[in-house]
């Protein structure tokens, strides 16, 4: 994916659709024991928010991890369907 500066970023998700958000995502470096699926819990221009997904479904605590907004560096990847 190439880089691209915020409102780029709002065009590519208009496109997209904001049902894409609702997917499952995994972080591109991350040991796959680490982290489960994350789900995005916040997408602004202060940046990304996502968590586990199991999780945050359940109403559990759990670790939030913040990401820059667009995602130029293709932190977050799609998760892998099992």
């Amino acid at each position: 994916m190439d880089s691209c500066d915020y409102f780029q970023g709002e065009e590519l998700l208009t496109e997209r659709g904001i049902g894409e958000l609702m997917n499952h995502w995994m972080l591109r470096n991350a040991a796959s024991d680490r982290h489960g699926p994350l789900s995005i819990l916040e997408v602004s221009p202060a940046g990304i928010v996502v968590a586990d997904a199991l999780l945050t479904k359940a109403l559990m605590p759990t670790e939030r991890i913040h990401l820059a907004w667009p995602d130029v560096d293709a932190a977050l990847v799609p998760y892998p369907l099992d």
